[in-house]
């Protein structure tokens, strides 16, 4: 196995297996978790996506939405980061963070400077691994969830797909649709969005995907560090929430199809096309943009 240059990298964080060609590399970490990197020099940027294999279709057939519901809760910060610190963090590296929803999906990539490679790793390993889940975010988070469902529901490709699979499956979840229901926002609590998380958010369900002028070795080390803790939570398991200051802000690229984006900040959806890409295709798509549209430009990007 490659050496990375990284002191004090936990166990869970040791490499077990490795595939290298010329462009891609691609490893697994003891606690499950897969990497993969393409290198690509040819801009100063990296991009850093984070996807989990959860998404619409892993509603429980009574709580539609909480997925999504989830997915907002993650992004609303750590004990570490509560709130608004996200926003900041971000803006201080010069970057881009969002997020996208699809039906087996769910993804969370930064995009900045790769001279701030490391920061970028840390801020979204602190968000996976450590989601404060406070209470009082959960009926917000609800009605986003909602809202962001509305959206989808008027938009004419998204409303085919979903008719195709209600007539084209008999068992399958896809045939129940992805349409949340208004009293959600009363229904949903924050123990129902841990188990969501619980369940789905972990080491063996989740790819690392980095792409951009980064060196291999460099960014894997990063990865090790970072995420070699992440391990699947207890049942039982359950997190305090963060004390939050008055002032908060929510926010929010591999894609699936049907797929919703949001970018940081202010938790704002915006449409995307349901092209099924994979999680290291979407990372290459993402540093391609940045490259095209940053010239110059740093802090994040309001939706």
């Amino acid at each position: 196995m490659p050496a990375t240059g990284v002191i004090g990298v936990p166990d869970g964080g040791k490499l077990v297996a490795q595939d290298l060609d010329v462009a891609i590399s691609r490893y697994k970490l003891r606690n499950g978790l897969t990497v993969i990197i393409r290198e690509r020099h040819s801009s100063p940027l990296v991009a850093v996506n984070v996807s989990v294999n959860a998404g619409l279709i892993n509603d429980p057939d009574d709580l539609v939405g909480m997925s999504r519901l989830t997915r907002y809760m993650v992004l609303k910060g750590t004990a570490k980061r509560p709130g608004a610190a996200v926003d900041r963090d971000v803006a201080r590296l010069g970057g881009i963070l969002s997020s996208e929803i699809g039906y087996d999906l769910t993804s969370y990539s930064l995009i900045a400077p790769s001279e701030s490679y490391q920061a970028m790793v840390e801020l979204l390993a602190d968000l996976i691994q450590n989601p404060a889940f406070n209470p009082d975010d959960v009926k917000g988070a609800a009605q986003l969830a909602l809202l962001e469902s509305r959206r989808e529901q008027d938009e004419v490709d998204r409303a085919a797909i979903e008719k195709l699979f209600a007539t084209a499956f008999t068992a399958n979840r896809l045939k129940r649709g992805s349409a949340v229901s208004d009293a959600f926002p009363s229904r949903a609590t924050r123990d129902q969005a841990m188990a969501f998380y619980q369940n789905f958010y972990h080491p063996a369900n989740t790819v690392v995907t980095i792409v951009g002028d980064i060196f291999a070795l460099k960014a894997l080390g990063q990865i090790q560090l970072n995420f070699g803790d992440f391990k699947k939570a207890t049942v039982n398991q359950s997190q305090q929430p963060a004390q939050q200051p008055a002032q908060q802000s929510a926010q929010q690229p591999a894609s699936t199809p049907g797929a919703t984006k949001t970018t940081a900040a202010n938790s704002k959806p915006a449409s995307t096309p349901a092209d099924g890409k994979s999680a290291n295709q979407a990372a290459d798509q993402s540093a391609d943009k940045a490259a095209n549209q940053r010239s110059g430009q740093s802090g994040i990007r309001n939706a």
